[in-house]
């Protein structure tokens, strides 16, 4: 993608379309073959599907500074490894959806609004939580600090900071299985569908759809 440097709303750079400020990445080329990608310095979104249906990318680095990721931004891609910088405040709708290589995740302590970024991407096996307080809007349920998936994920493990694991487990993350659960410290839970307390003695919740 080649932008004429005149042009008063858009620029390009190696091939690859901004806005004229440089601050949007807008589309990466759905045909470009390279496997890897470094977001250049600068950069705070990631567009709207910007690099949606690319099939040969497996992995992203962004640079510190990049705030948002846009709804469906990644989708479709295959992407293996994903490394977010601690910069990222939101990561919108599917913006990782439908990634069927990506085993392990980290969501940066900064983050603060998601919705279900990885929808359809079942293959995730491990999922790190770095922020010590739960976000929660309970005037619009959908925008929850556990809507990190879609329903029937399978988790091997769940990692949260150790001041937070009694937050986390208020809330369940009952729309998943979570067969591990580890705050770091000597604490450990197993879940197969259901919630039980600390000590594994009182089944605290089931869930309906089973």
């Amino acid at each position: 993608i080649n932008v004429d440097e005149d042009n008063v709303y858009f620029s390009s750079s190696d091939g690859i379309l901004y806005d004229k400020t440089g601050e949007k990445l807008v589309r990466y080329p759905e045909g470009r073959k390279e496997k890897e990608f470094s977001g250049p310095e600068g950069v705070e979104t990631i567009g709207i599907k910007a690099f949606y249906g690319n099939d040969f990318l497996r992995d992203v680095n962004f640079s510190e500074g990049l705030k948002i990721i846009d709804e469906h931004a990644f989708s479709g891609c295959q992407l293996e490894n994903i490394k977010l910088p601690q910069s990222v405040e939101e990561l919108c709708f599917s913006c990782f959806g439908y990634n069927n290589y990506i085993q392990k995740i980290n969501i940066p302590k900064n983050t603060w609004y998601t919705y279900k970024p990885f929808r359809y991407s079942y293959n995730i096996q491990e999922v790190t939580m770095e922020r010590s307080e739960i976000y929660n809007d309970f005037e619009d349920y959908v925008e929850t600090d556990y809507f990190y998936l879609d329903y029937g994920a399978i988790i091997q493990k769940m990692r949260v900071p150790a001041v937070a694991k009694d937050q986390y487990l208020a809330f369940g993350f009952g729309q998943w299985e979570v067969e591990s659960y580890d705050s770091g410290e000597d604490f450990e839970i197993t879940f197969s569908g259901y919630k039980l307390d600390r000590a594994n003695t009182i089944i605290l919740a089931y869930r309906g759809n089973d």
